[in-house]
């Protein structure tokens, strides 16, 4: 895969995985009781074992081939519309996404080797609300790679 550089402004560190973790979301770090809040609000979805089951998607069980199949979802990601691919590697891919509004938000996919799946999060970089555009986007994803949803996604025909 090639690797694209990130933008000024746009670097996943400060919004997700590359930041440590999914608990360091895209939220506001001064206000603790927006922090404590915001795990009970649909602004994010994750794949990741830590996540409520509110904001839980299934993660996207990969073939044997992995690095075949993270060639094929960075395009599948990059062919969406207003879908940006910013970084990706053979283990990562983040994308900013903007929505119908204009606000800016993350979509990250990281392949777990151990687990034979890609772990799958989309944060809204603003708000507590998302109205579903976070799992939306994942699953619009899920249906271009030819995959269904459930617990644990299959890799279809």
């Amino acid at each position: 895969m090639h690797r694209r550089p990130n933008a000024a402004g746009d670097s996943p560190r400060a919004h997700g995985w590359a930041a440590g973790g999914l608990n360091r979301m895209a939220m506001p770090r001064t206000d603790a009781l927006i922090r404590s809040y915001r795990r009970l609000v649909p602004a994010y979805v994750s794949s990741r074992a830590g996540a409520w089951r509110i904001h839980r998607v299934a993660p996207f069980r990969v073939p044997e081939d992995a690095a075949r199949f993270l060639r094929r979802l960075e395009r599948v990601v990059d062919a969406l519309p207003r879908i940006e691919v910013k970084t990706a590697n053979d283990e990562y891919l983040h994308a900013v996404c903007r929505t119908l509004l204009g606000f800016r938000d993350d979509l990250e996919f990281r392949f777990s080797p151990a687990d034979g799946v890609v772990h799958v999060q989309s944060v809204s970089r603003v708000g507590l609300f998302d109205f579903g555009v976070n799992r939306r986007r994942v699953e619009r994803v899920r249906r271009r790679l030819g995959m269904h949803s459930g617990r644990e996604a299959t890799l279809g025909s």
